[in-house]
């Protein structure tokens, strides 16, 4: 049975009116979170991983997080040859492919060349066709 208010001390009072009338993150506000991560420059590949599946929890994509995961994690790329075998790979589960990541780096020789898009109409179709114009 609830306690009376009047048997209940002040700060426990607070503190449930705080958790009721206080506003939680919306599942869209998360999600513009999650879709404007960016990799930083000196960021490995673990601590990327890390960030963008702390991101992607709450975010309640349903079936599609995996997808969702997985092309946001492909995003923060830069290195071409590293890029590609991600895009080449998407139909892979997440655990996989970063399994597979420190192998594709030595196979491939990462050197971090920078992907060279030009801004204009190729970048534009990129966004749908990212594959196509590598």
């Amino acid at each position: 049975m609830p306690e009376c208010p009047e048997d209940t001390p002040f700060d426990a009072l607070l503190d449930l009116f705080k958790q009721e009338f206080t506003p939680g993150d919306s599942i869209v506000g998360k999600r513009l979170k999650f879709y404007h991560l960016k990799k930083d420059d000196q960021e490995d590949v673990d601590s990327w991983a890390k960030r963008v599946e702390s991101a992607a929890e709450n975010c309640k994509f349903g079936d599609d997080a995996d997808f969702n995961l997985k092309k946001k994690f492909i995003s923060g790329f830069e290195d071409i040859n590293l890029y590609k075998y991600l895009e080449e790979n998407i139909h892979c589960p997440f655990s996989e492919l970063l399994q597979n990541i420190s192998l594709v780096k030595e196979k491939h020789e990462c050197n971090c060349k920078k992907t060279e898009f030009d801004y204009g109409y190729s970048n534009w179709l990129g966004q749908f066709y990212p594959s196509y114009f590598m």
